[in-house]
């Protein structure tokens, strides 16, 4: 009221790490069957989380159902690409829209359920190739070659399609990478936590735990990983 700004209930979600009774007054905001109060523990598991700028947050149910549904929305566009009929515009419509769209999920996401998604995603963007060189039965997934081929960059001499399960690390440690001198400059108690969590034998912060692994892997991959303190 003060700020003179009309709430609008039906996409207004609250969720909570613990679950218990919605707080005063929240649970007036949603009905039965659509609430907004999203911590209660008589809710299904896959319900019990929020979207917060295109991320899931929330219950591992509610994660891999997101990214259930993610996957899902991925391979129906694909499975409209026949209906292009211009071979040139298909594979465009899979280089530069269907394979981003897995992005903004492995910078921000780790874990089980986003392996599976990762997985899900090459294998939709490698059945969506063979539908643009009109192949269907080609078994690019059964290929190692193919598959070598169609995810390495066309620097190297391969057609360029990023593989999400192979580079899930690097779009991980680059998305904190990325937050890290963000929150020291808005936030520096934030960036502090961040900074004993991702320095921590095992980090006490759930979402920071896979950042360590994912610098591992980069490090063993041969590049230099720059120290947290100084990313920040």
């Amino acid at each position: 009221r003060h700020a003179g700004i009309e709430l609008e209930n039906s996409k207004t979600r609250i969720y909570a790490a613990e679950l218990g009774p919605a707080p005063l007054g929240v649970a007036e905001l949603g009905t039965a069957d659509d609430p907004v109060w999203r911590a209660d523990p008589a809710l299904p598991p896959a319900a019990r989380g929020i979207r917060v700028l295109g991320m899931p947050l929330g219950s591992p149910e509610y994660v891999a159902a997101f990214l259930g549904s993610s996957i899902a929305l991925e391979q129906r566009f694909l499975a409209r690409l026949p209906l292009v009929r211009d071979p040139q515009c298909e594979w465009l419509l899979l280089l530069l829209c269907a394979e981003p769209r897995a992005n903004h999920l492995l910078r921000t996401l780790a874990g089980p359920e986003l392996e599976g998604y990762a997985e899900a995603h090459d294998e939709a963007l490698r059945d969506g190739f063979a539908q643009v060189v009109q192949c269907p039965d080609l078994a690019v997934a059964g290929e190692p070659e193919a598959c070598t081929l169609l995810h390495t960059p066309r620097r190297y001499g391969g057609l360029g399609l990023r593989s999400a399960a192979r580079t899930a690390p690097a779009a991980l440690f680059a998305g904190w990478a990325a937050a890290l001198p963000l929150w020291q400059a808005r936030f520096p108690t934030v960036c502090a936590a961040a900074l004993r969590a991702l320095s921590a034998p095992v980090a006490d912060v759930p979402c920071a735990r896979a950042v360590p692994e994912a610098a591992v892997t980069l490090a063993q991959d041969g590049w230099a990983v720059p120290p947290w303190p100084n990313l920040a």
